[in-house]
C-alpha cells in the first residue's frame, strides 16, 4: 500500500508553570516528523472543543488542515478517532505518547492500533516510508537507537526523545 495520507493526532497541552493551554509537545514532535516526510497529504485531527485557541499553534507549524471532532470535554477520544480514521483510511497515524492536559494513561495509541487492526511502533525519534512499509528509528534508554520496520497502515507513537 503506497503512502497516501498521514494523520497526526493533536491534543491540547498545558504550560507547566502557567497552566495555560498550548499545543502538546509530543504531538508537536509527531507533526514535525510528519512534515519531514514531505509529499503525502498531511492532516491533523483533534477530539475536543472546536474553539480551543491552542489548536492554532499546530496550523502555525505548517499543517494545511486540522479536523476537530467535537465530542465534548469529558468524552473518550477513542470512538470518534476510530470512526474518523476508518472513514479516512490514512496510511500512517502519528501521535504523541500521552496528552498533557487531562488524566492520561498513554493507552490511546495502543487501543487505536488494536481497533484499526494496524501495527504500532512506539518511541519513535525518526520515520521514513519505503514502499508499503514505514521504517521507525526508536529512541531507547541511554541514547541507544534501534530501527523497526512495520507494514502500512501503521500507528507510530513519537516520544520525548524525538
Amino acid at each position: 500500500m503506497p503512502l497516501h495520507d498521514v494523520a497526526v493526532l493533536a491534543s491540547v497541552g498545558r504550560h507547566p508553570a502557567s497552566g495555560r493551554p498550548r499545543r502538546a509537545l509530543d504531538d508537536a514532535r509527531a507533526l514535525e516528523l510528519a512534515l519531514r516526510l514531505g509529499g503525502p497529504r498531511l492532516g491533523g485531527v483533534h477530539v475536543g472543543s472546536p474553539p480551543e485557541p491552542a489548536l492554532r499553534d499546530y496550523l502555525g507549524m505548517g499543517i494545511a488542515e486540522l479536523t476537530v471532532l467535537d465530542a465534548g470535554s469529558d468524552a473518550d477520544a477513542l470512538d470518534p478517532l476510530v470512526g474518523w480514521l476508518t472513514e479516512r483510511k490514512p496510511s500512517l497515524v502519528l501521535t504523541g505518547a500521552r496528552t498533557e492536559s487531562d488524566d492520561s494513561t498513554g493507552l490511546l495509541p495502543y487501543c487505536l492500533a488494536e481497533a484499526l487492526d494496524t501495527a504500532l511502533v512506539a518511541h519513535a525519534v525518526d520515520i521514513a516510508v519505503h514502499g508499503d512499509s514505514v521504517v521507525v528509528t526508536q529512541g531507547l534508554p541511554r541514547g541507544r537507537r534501534r530501527k523497526r520496520v512495520a507494514a502500512l497502515p501503521a500507528v507510530v507513537v513519537v516520544g520525548a526523545a524525538a
